[in-house]
């Protein structure tokens, strides 16, 4: 991004480059307007890097983490080997807050993690229970709230643990049962909340399938392939309400980030040798050597098209997403 000047070439408009100052910039303007900035994001690992990302971006503001248990958290604790390790203790509901330099409202960015949008299961104890856990209950709770309590901007995300059901015979079974009972589930509660705020559905990046990745001794995950999560993309994308914003802008860049990794592997070139993002250490940079996950260093692109998607109606000038 940085090397075409925000030009994308699958984009029609500019991309302004947002930092720390910029996005400061963002939250008074949009305060002077009458805005709050609160964005959520809702899903698995693969959107709460997002979040790491923005996070990063952000640092210079002194953003406050919070766990769903009430600690406080260091920023570099969180996006360190700390909360690399102990991921499950810090990660999977926080909150964080950033001050505005004016004092006032600021940005409050919120993560909850529900591997299963559509599920109504929540844990009794985060560190030993399931994983596999749904919003549904807190999605249809936002369609009652008080306005105030609305996020002004909804991200969910969902995907790879949708094609990990176990009691489907078949893979055109899981394919039937996520796509369309899934979003059976969802959409009523979508078609609500999208009348009352910003809900975007984040496409799935797609799987670096030269990789067997096992989660367990059966290995679940292994057999997912792009073309069973393309299918799904697809049919859930079908099926969404014409309110929810659904965002395809991102994938182009993960597709690159998957051939990038191709050809890093292909061409046997040192993993630990390549530049790293910021704090995040070089395997997360980068993610060529996980199945799931695409890299920090791309992930932040998508960070910016969403401060340019809720800032750029704010501020002056010619980019994407402009009044």
């Amino acid at each position: 991004m940085e090397q075409s000047g925000g030009h994308l070439p699958h984009l029609s408009c500019h991309l302004r480059k947002f930092d720390a100052p910029e996005v400061d910039r963002c939250v008074r303007a949009r305060g002077r307007a009458g805005k709050r900035t609160l964005i959520t994001y809702i899903g698995d690992s693969r959107i709460r890097f997002h979040v790491e990302a923005l996070i990063d971006l952000v640092r210079d503001l002194r953003p406050k983490i919070t766990t769903y248990k009430g600690e406080e958290v260091p920023i570099h604790d969180f996006l360190g080997e700390k909360g690399l390790k102990e991921w499950q203790k810090y990660k999977h509901n926080f909150r964080v807050e950033v001050e505005s330099s004016e004092g006032g409202a600021g940005l409050v960015i919120s993560f909850l993690w529900a591997s299963l949008l559509e599920m109504t299961q929540t844990p009794q104890k985060w560190d030993t229970d399931s994983v596999k856990v749904g919003a549904k209950e807190y999605l249809q709770s936002l369609t009652e709230a008080p306005q105030e309590e609305v996020p002004d901007l909804l991200i969910l995300n969902t995907g790879a643990w949708q094609l990990s059901i176990k009691h489907a015979r078949t893979e055109m079974e899981i394919l039937d049962s996520t796509a369309v009972g899934v979003m059976s589930e969802l959409r009523p509660v979508l078609t609500a909340l999208s009348a009352r705020t910003t809900v975007v559905w984040a496409l799935p990046d797609p799987f670096k399938e030269y990789i067997d990745h096992n989660f367990n001794g059966r290995g679940h995950f292994t057999r997912q392939t792009n073309r069973m999560l393309e299918w799904l993309s697809n049919a859930q994308t079908a099926l969404q309400p014409p309110g929810v914003i659904v965002w395809d802008s991102f994938l182009p860049l993960a597709h690159l980030s998957l051939i990038d990794c191709m050809n890093i592997i292909g061409h046997g070139l040192d993993l630990q040798a390549l530049p790293h993002y910021a704090v995040f250490n070089t395997l997360i940079s980068w993610e060529c050597a996980e199945r799931l996950h695409t890299g920090i260093e791309t992930l932040s692109v998508a960070v910016q098209m969403m401060l340019n998607h809720i800032c750029n109606p704010y501020l002056p000038g010619q980019y994407c997403c402009n009044r």
